[in-house]
């Protein structure tokens, strides 16, 4: 490691500390991801466009699809939905998923998976919500093309 490299390590480090001790580990935590959740939907549009599209019908913020933790069922269908949509119609791969997600690589599987089940089935809550979903995401690979 060079010099340079070692010593903004440590500034970094250093300032870290004294951001924990002001306003404690979870809160430098939430900033932290709050950061990552942003700065990844903006370097990639398609992933800033199934974000904003689930966000938006679901009522729940980005950075709480990208880093909740919740168990509550709308936060577990949107991150599904997300995670439905960057892997089917994107071609995400469960590796790529996993790096913007912070979960396993299986878990995500298993939440494409309940997706896929779900819409299946003739009498889902969900069937709407993807109806609505495709005719979006058709009409945003669409533009692309054009």
């Amino acid at each position: 490691m060079r010099k340079e490299s070692r010593n903004e390590s440590l500034e970094l480090l250093n300032e870290i500390l004294v951001c924990v001790k002001h306003i404690g580990v979870k809160g430098v935590t939430t900033l932290l991801e709050n950061a990552r959740s942003k700065t990844l939907s903006v370097v990639d549009e398609n992933v800033e466009f199934v974000f904003k599209m689930v966000s938006s019908h679901y009522l729940i913020p980005i950075d709480e699809i990208v880093n909740s933790k919740s168990k509550v069922v709308k936060k577990r269908i949107a991150l599904a939905f997300s995670i439905y949509y960057l892997h089917n119609n994107f071609q995400y791969s469960y590796r790529e998923l996993s790096t913007l997600f912070k979960r396993d690589k299986s878990r995500l599987s298993r939440l494409n998976t309940m997706i896929k089940i779900e819409i299946g089935k003739k009498k889902s809550n969900l069937h709407d919500a993807k109806l609505k979903f495709d005719f979006l995401v058709n009409n945003y690979l669409n533009k692309k093309e054009n």
